[in-house]
């Protein structure tokens, strides 16, 4: 018989909208090598989301500035959101700029006005994503079973962490999470005396 008291029930077999994925140590050397993927949509045409933690490179900036014609400082907030072409989109904490909400008080805007009244108002709060992450139905819940995402609930810090550490410190709040649902305890505490361990 299987010992259950040491397993972690952590990753979901269903990830949910408005949640992150994690990209996992058997992901190096693809396009999602240490990738944080925020879930935008999941419905029966399947799931998307886009990489939190891949800052748009100098073609798709200059792409988007003869776009768009926005002005320099909007280029800091691009992200390449992964490696299928799609809508750009904004994720943003302006509810009156908002088409879409995320949980969290996360909002979404893909009309070009909402974007531009967006990035107008020079908030630090919001990321303009090109391309998108994509799975159909059931691939992503393949993936996860074969060990490919860890999947955890997503912070407002984490779609508007400016370091490069997204993924070191996602991988550790999840090893947090998982250590607290393994001893069953709510909070995960580091004894301040070391003799205490």
């Amino acid at each position: 018989m299987k010992n259950r008291i040491f397993e972690s029930t952590q990753n979901s077999p269903k990830p949910q909208r408005g949640q992150l994925l994690v990209a996992t140590e058997r992901l190096a050397g693809t396009v999602f090598d240490q990738a944080v993927v925020l879930l935008v949509q999941d419905d029966d045409n399947g799931t998307f989301g886009v990489i939190l933690n891949r800052p748009a490179d100098d073609k798709q900036k200059r792409d988007w500035r003869a776009m768009s014609g926005s002005p320099d400082h909007v280029s800091g907030q691009l992200v390449n959101g992964g490696p299928m072409g799609g809508p750009v989109f904004a994720i943003h904490k302006f509810q009156s700029l908002a088409e879409m909400e995320m949980p969290g008080e996360i909002f979404i805007s893909a009309k070009a006005e909402m974007i531009q009244q967006l990035y107008n108002r020079n908030p630090e709060n919001y990321r303009i994503y090109l391309g998108i992450a994509g799975w159909k139905e059931d691939q992503l819940v393949d993936e996860v079973d074969r060990g490919l995402w860890y999947v955890m609930d997503s912070d407002p810090e984490d779609i508007f962490d400016d370091s490069e550490w997204l993924w070191e410190k996602a991988i550790f709040r999840f090893g947090e999470l998982a250590l607290c649902d393994i001893l069953g305890i709510s909070e995960f505490d580091l004894p301040l005396d070391p003799s205490l361990n």
